[in-house]
């Protein structure tokens, strides 16, 4: 085996906690081969392309219902009617098999003649040709649900195999439930399979085996088999599996291991008389799933029913009504196995006290979140180390305009937002916030006010907005609490400028004292108040041990800013054009939300987006103080994909595919706006 191993993670989205799968590599080429891969495919540029848990505590009607809407979407589109069934038999299931083979087969047609390349050429855009398949451009709504018509025939099945002889179509009860788990992610590439490779084929899945998933478009052997399919048996329609690709298939249910009513349905199919393959020669017929991994005796044993009383159930058992998502598949060390198990949650999410969001619509501007710097004047306990303990910049200002000119060639209209460390110590600060207003976008910036009066004043005018940061920490033991008042105001003469005051817990009767000294001396700044996160950013370690009374979190929710707009702000900026004015926030059920900031929706548990479709790449870029760049703030699709170095070398689009969301809660205010809607 490998000194490695990979970790399935599913999680309850409702309260984010975690249950981590553990399972140990086979020592074969092909395993090897997978893992190389799809730690690449982490480490770079990628988007989620299926996760999926289908599991058999559902009904065949709640099935078909999924079903039928799915049709629905489908045929909006497609030419070829595909018909509702009235209900799922297994001949309803084989019909709906063959029209997915079917556009497969005429899809893979298309792609391979190039047919979209000049389709748009030929065909006028209002025209009835280009509202029907297979129109002038590749409609990726309607194939991405005949890849969600083929993972419910199979959830269907599987739900039909398991209700057998019971008295409902409910295909569980306390203790026989069986999940199956596909992953796969994007870019996708698909390797040949060697006739090594084939040998690692098994026949009969059990509980915990990871497999490679049968990426082939169509029906292999075993599915004709399992599936009874006659027709597919008499027209040769069987494609055996000849490429593997990052894609899993991970098998949470009975041991399979039923011979005897195999053999009987391929007997009864002619198998060998009509296609001349010899029963048990699973390899050579490349039936069955590709083995890769196997589930430790660790996990296992945390599955094992033990109950002498349970007759005719699952040797093991997950609980998949409370784990309903798959957050990651990773290839972590043996250390990190055997090491203390994650805490329940690994970041405490706001209790939710407003609506579910729907969607979001961000406007015309995108958002670049720009670190410039990790150093600062402050080293605050729940900052880490690494944002105020290092160097002011790597980079001069000879290095960043062209690098600046590529980003809004490619973004055009942008929304700047700087932080650091502290941004204003930043030797370029001045030319770049001069820079990006000539050419016609807006910056603003977090700042603790530490730089001098002359300073704001000289450049604060070029800002959409100056976030004045209140660190009681910092400030109240130093006595320099006037002084970043005085700051504040100054500052709000010449921009928008909001206190966003921590709310540190160990100085909470201070912090009250300063809010209300505040709403009395800066008339023109807005007050925000900001939760203090003990485990920052996408960490999954704590930084501090922080924590709120009841008390506290009810006056933190249900503040509310006296922003009087006492005085005109002499700025060189028009911030009507900034997300904060522009940004629409949908709620369910259809409902435009009034106006509140991406603070306000974080403090009261809104912001909770996972498993939503997220324009971050898009919409957005975020640029790390070492010149790291990826999608956004939260490093979901990848960590990096490129450096200020090496900006003309990145795959912008791939970059700007929009997203699934894997995190559980948005904590930033950056990533808020970003267009996103909630998937079903």
């Amino acid at each position: 085996m490998l000194a490695a191993v990979i970790r399935v993670t599913l999680v309850d989205p409702d309260a984010w906690e975690p249950l981590d799968l553990y399972f140990n590599i086979l020592d074969t080429e092909i395993a090897r081969k997978w893992v190389e891969h799809h730690t690449h495919l982490l480490s770079s540029t990628h988007s989620i392309r299926e996760s999926s848990l289908k599991y058999t505590g559902v009904s065949l009607d709640s099935c078909l219902t999924k079903l039928t809407s799915i049709i629905n979407d489908i045929n909006v589109f497609y030419d070829q009617s595909i018909i509702v069934p009235a209900e799922l038999t297994e001949d309803s299931l084989n019909y709906l098999h063959e029209c997915y083979e079917t556009y497969g087969e005429r899809i893979g047609k298309l792609l391979d003649n190039n047919y979209w390349d000049t389709a748009f050429e030929s065909i006028a855009e209002d025209s009835p040709e280009a509202k029907t398949f297979p129109g002038e451009t590749f409609n990726e709504s309607m194939h991405d649900s005949f890849i969600e018509l083929n993972e419910y025939i199979h959830q269907s099945e599987m739900v039909a195999a398991r209700v057998g002889t019971q008295h409902d179509n409910i295909a569980s009860d306390e203790f026989s439930e069986a999940g199956i788990i596909t992953y796969s992610l994007n870019p996708r590439k698909d390797f040949p399979l060697t006739d090594i490779d084939n040998e690692s084929f098994i026949k009969f899945t059990k509980f915990g085996d990871f497999c490679l998933g049968y990426n082939t478009l169509g029906k292999n052997l075993e599915h004709v088999i399992l599936d009874n399919d006659q027709e597919a048996v008499d027209r040769n329609a069987i494609v055996p599996q000849t490429t593997w690709s990052d894609e899993v298939y991970v098998y949470l249910g009975q041991d399979n291991n039923n011979v005897n009513k195999y053999k009987s349905k391929w007997n009864s199919l002619q198998i060998t008389e009509k296609l001349g393959l010899v029963f048990g020669e699973h390899i050579k017929n490349k039936e069955g799933y590709i083995k890769i991994g196997q589930m430790t005796k660790f996990s296992k044993d945390k599955f094992r029913i033990t109950s002498e009383e349970l007759t005719n159930a699952s040797k093991y058992q997950v609980n998949f009504k409370k784990y309903t998502k798959v957050y990651n598949i990773e290839v972590v060390s043996e250390q990190v196995m055997n090491s203390i198990e994650r805490t329940p949650r690994w970041k405490p999410i706001p209790k939710s006290t407003g609506k579910i969001v729907e969607k979001i619509k961000l406007g015309d501007n995108k958002i670049i979140t720009w670190i410039l710097n990790n150093i600062c004047t402050y080293n605050c306990r729940y900052c880490p180390d690494m944002l105020h303990n290092g160097k002011n910049t790597k980079y001069d200002w000879q290095n960043i305009q062209p690098f600046l000119d590529s980003i809004l060639e490619k973004y055009e209209t942008c929304s700047f937002a700087l932080s650091g460390g502290e941004p204003t110590l930043s030797t370029f600060f001045p030319e770049l916030v001069r820079k990006i207003n000539e050419k016609g976008s807006t910056v603003g910036i977090t700042t603790n006010l530490s730089r001098s009066p002359r300073y704001i004043e000289s450049h604060f005018k070029y800002l959409s907005y100056a976030a004045c940061s209140f660190h009681p920490s910092m400030v109240f033991p130093k006595g320099h609490k006037d002084g970043f008042i005085e700051k504040a105001i100054l500052a709000s003469k010449h921009t928008y400028a909001p206190i966003r005051v921590m709310m540190d817990p160990e100085y909470w009767e201070e912090v009250i004292a300063f809010i209300d000294e505040i709403a009395i001396k800066c008339i023109n700044n807005s007050v925000e108040l900001v939760y203090i996160q003990d485990q920052y950013g996408s960490s999954k370690e704590k930084i501090c041990e922080l924590s709120y009374t009841p008390e506290q979190i009810n006056f933190i929710l249900t503040y509310k800013s006296s922003h009087k707009n006492a005085f005109p702000i002499h700025s060189l900026v028009d911030r009507s054009e900034g997300p904060m004015f522009t940004t629409k926030y949908i709620n369910e059920p259809h409902q435009l939300m009034a106006r509140k900031t991406a603070q306000e929706m974080i403090n009261t548990g809104e912001t909770r987006f996972f498993n939503y479709t997220c324009n971050i790449g898009k919409e957005s870029l975020f640029i790390n103080y070492d010149g790291r760049i990826r999608k956004a703030n939260c490093n979901v699709g990848g960590t990096t994909f490129g450096t200020i170095e090496t900006y003309k070398d990145i795959d912008w689009d791939q970059l700007m595919q929009p997203l699934i969301c894997t995190q559980g809660y948005c904590p930033c205010g950056a990533d808020v706006p970003i267009s996103k809607f909630k998937n079903n």
